[in-house]
Order: C-alpha cells, then sequence, then structure tokens
C-alpha cells in the first residue's frame, strides 16, 4: 500500500461518518490524487480493500470491505516512507533544491512528519520550511536551503546500485499497459481532452519506471513547431542519466492528416536530437474499433517514414504496429498504439 492508496482509503472511511455497514458516495473530485483516481479505485479493489466501485458521471459509490477497514485500523491511517519514495524526495533536493511536485501535494501535516523523518535519519540538514502565501497555496510547504548530508549522498548511490542490479523494464510493455488502464475505463475518461490524456499516460508511465532510474517530463519545448521557427511542445520525453531514450505523442482521433502530423512531429519535427525510440498513441471515440484501426493502417501504409507490422497486444481495445522510421538520415524504432475509448 503506498501513501496514494492509504490517503484515498481514508477519505472513503471518513464518508462513513461511524457506520460500519453500506457503501458511501464520494464525488470524484474530491479524491485525492485526481489525476490518478479512477486507477486509485481499482488498485484498492485489487488490494481487497473495496469492493467493484458503481461510477457516475459525478462521483462514485464505494463499499469498504472487512480487510480495508482492519488494514486502516491497524495502521492508524499512516504508512512508512518507502526507500523509493526517499531516494525521489533527495535526488530532487539535490538537483534542484525543491520537493518535487508528487511531495508537494501531501498535507502539511504529513510532509512535516515526512520531513521529520528525514532529519532524523542524518540524510537531510539545515532544513527551513516556507509555508504558503501570496503566491503558494497554504495547503503546500516548500523547502528553504536544504542540504543532503553525505549519508543521504550514500543513500542514493546505494539505491542506484539496486537499480542497476534489477532487470530494465520493457517500455513498450508499460506504454500497452497504461493505454490498457484507459480502455478499461472509457467512461471516466469521456470528458477528458487531448492534454487530459496525455497527462494520464504521464502519471501512468511515471509510476512504473521511476524506480529503475528513469525520468520524466512533459510538455518539453525542443526541435520545431509548425512554423519551423518556433520550438514545439513535445508531449511526453523519457530520460535515463540526462540521456533522451524515449519520446510519446500522444492525439485524440480526427483524421488521417491530424495522425499524420503526430507522426511528423514525433519522429523529427521535435525529435531534434534523433531519439531512437518513438512511441505514438491515438485515443479513439468512434463506435467500433475497426473502422478507426483500418485508417491508421492505412494511414502508415502511405508513409514513406515510417515502415510497420500488427504485433498482438493479447487486447481487445488496444492494437498495436511496430517497426522503424527513417528522418533525414536518423534511424529508429517506432511503434504506434490505438486505444478504443468509445464510451456509450
Amino acid at each position: 500500500m503506498t501513501e496514494e492508496l492509504v490517503e484515498t482509503l481514508q477519505l472513503i472511511i471518513e464518508r462513513y461518518n461511524g457506520r460500519t455497514q453500506g457503501s458511501v458516495f464520494v464525488p470524484l473530485c474530491d479524491f485525492p490524487w485526481y489525476n490518478e483516481r479512477n486507477g486509485q479505485l481499482k488498485r484498492l479493489q485489487e488490494e481487497g480493500m473495496i469492493t467493484k466501485p458503481i461510477f457516475y458521471d459525478n462521483g462514485a459509490e464505494i463499499t469498504l470491505t472487512q480487510i480495508g477497514r482492519h488494514y486502516f485500523d491497524n495502521s492508524e491511517g499512516k504508512v512508512s516512507l518507502t526507500e523509493e519514495m526517499i531516494y525521489k524526495i533527495l535526488v530532487a533536493l539535490k538537483q534542484e533544491m525543491k520537493m518535487p511536485e508528487d511531495f508537494f501535494g501531501y498535507e502539511r501535516g504529513e510532509a512535516y512528519n515526512a520531513i521529520k523523518y528525514l532529519q532524523d535519519e542524518g540524510l537531510l540538514s539545515n532544513v527551513g520550511i516556507a509555508t504558503g502565501g501570496a503566491r503558494k497555496p497554504p495547503a503546500i510547504i516548500w523547502l528553504e536551503g536544504a542540504n543532503v548530508t553525505l549519508k543521504g549522498l550514500e543513500f542514493i548511490e546505494k539505491y542506484n546500485k539496486t537499480i542497476s542490479a534489477n532487470s530494465d523494464i520493457d517500455l513498450t510493455h508499460e506504454f500497452v499497459s497504461a493505454c490498457a488502464k484507459i480502455a478499461d475505463n472509457p467512461a471516466s475518461y469521456s470528458s477528458f481532452d487531448e492534454d487530459g490524456l496525455n497527462r494520464e499516460m504521464r502519471n501512468f508511465i511515471d509510476s512504473a519506471i521511476a524506480r529503475f532510474g528513469y525520468t520524466i517530463a512533459d510538455q518539453t519545448q525542443q526541435g520545431y513547431g509548425k512554423t519551423g521557427v518556433m520550438p514545439g511542445e513535445l508531449d511526453i520525453r523519457i530520460s535515463k542519466n540526462g540521456i533522451p531514450v524515449a519520446i510519446y505523442e500522444g492525439l485524440i482521433h480526427r483524421d488521417r492528416k491530424w495522425l499524420e502530423t503526430h507522426i511528423d512531429k514525433a519522429i523529427g519535427k521535435y525529435n531534434y536530437s534523433g531519439c531512437k525510440n518513438v512511441y505514438v498513441v491515438e485515443f479513439s471515440r468512434n463506435k467500433g474499433f475497426g473502422g478507426f484501426w483500418d485508417s491508421a493502417c492505412e494511414t502508415f501504409d502511405d508513409n514513406s517514414k515510417v515502415s510497420v507490422l500488427e504485433e498482438n497486444t493479447g487486447l481487445l481495445g488496444v492494437r498495436m504496429l511496430k517497426g522503424t522510421f527513417e528522418w533525414n538520415g536518423q534511424k529508429g524504432d517506432f511503434c504506434y498504439i490505438g486505444v478504443n475509448c468509445y464510451a456509450k
């Protein structure tokens, strides 16, 4: 159980307000970590903490299990910092002298406890805390003047060795897995625009690859935009040890021209450094996968810069084409994933 899941479980229990039976209704806008709100509930269900939620347009009906109550009562709603979270905090402080964004979202009391733990363990020193002000939300805290100690640096080095010792990840598998999560809940994402869906992909991918030493950035300005003069905005860039290893472009299906535009962005116009792994994901809200998929296949058949063949994902709502691309003499691996997001 991660901090996020415990926080979501706590919100559900608070909604019961002392009741011991039945279900509770929780508005979706009230869920913490809202970019993964439906993923959080799915994982709580997989953990056996809740039964399968009933989703509505504005919220979800949730029933807590005995296991959920028992876990929360025994843990008193708290969970200790994992080594992965400590590593992410220390690396962020070492590089940028500030807390990472996912840590900002903690309640101030919980953040104080985490900071106190890092100080007590001798991993941080000279910590000053700045609370919210005119330009900073009051529920958020920042660290000022914090230093990562020698013990903290040793922790980072040790954790890096642990990461290196583990087998690496298959990025294509992680992209298919993230797409499957969205395809599984089309109604939950029906109101999301293109940027919203790409943020969801970023969250799913980031949570899967961070422990292997990968970093992820979204809306990165690089390459050339449509005018060929100003930098364009890349949806996602994945790096390891500071070197870009994969590029992602996501789009909601419109027509062949819209897909061709995003292909060109990913393999060339926004890929000026020549990153050799490119992923393009297209989300379709059309009824029926066939017509959408046929159109995509025809687009690639007519594209001289990309050569792909279909590979079986084992999923009805997620299909994939894999192969290679070439742009101005630069060659690399290319993967296109089509996602059926039709909601009745």
